[in-house]
C-alpha cells in the first residue's frame, strides 16, 4: 500500500480479554507509526488485565494469562507504550503491518 502522507499517521491496536465491552479488558495496545518517507516506528504494551483471558481470545491473540500476569494494570498512568523494546512478540497486528520491524 502507498500513502501519500504529509504528516505522520498513526494506526492504534487493542487486544482484549473477551468481547464484552462491560467486563473485558484490555491486555495489549500496538501501534504503527508511518512518517511521509516510509519509516515506521512499532510501538506496544501489554497489560496485566486483572480477570482471566477468555480462551478464545487467546486463540486469536495468542496471549495468556502468564504473559501478563507481571505486566501493569492498564490504568497505571506511569505506563507508556514500549518502544522498540524487550518483548519479543508483539500484536499480531503489528507483526503483519509492522513488516517485522519492532521489538
Amino acid at each position: 500500500m502507498n500513502l501519500n502522507l504529509t504528516r505522520p499517521l498513526i494506526f492504534f491496536d487493542t487486544e482484549t480479554t473477551g468481547v464484552n465491552i462491560v467486563k473485558d479488558r484490555i491486555v495489549e495496545l500496538g501501534a504503527i507509526k508511518i512518517y511521509p518517507d516510509g519509516t515506521r516506528e512499532t510501538y506496544y504494551q501489554r497489560f496485566n488485565p486483572g480477570i482471566p483471558i477468555e480462551p478464545g481470545a487467546t486463540k486469536v491473540h495468542k496471549i495468556t494469562d502468564e504473559m501478563v500476569a507481571h505486566e501493569p494494570p492498564f490504568s497505571d498512568k506511569d505506563v507508556l507504550p514500549r518502544h522498540e523494546a524487550k518483548n519479543p512478540e508483539p500484536s499480531a497486528f503489528c507483526r503483519r503491518y509492522g513488516k517485522g520491524k519492532g521489538p
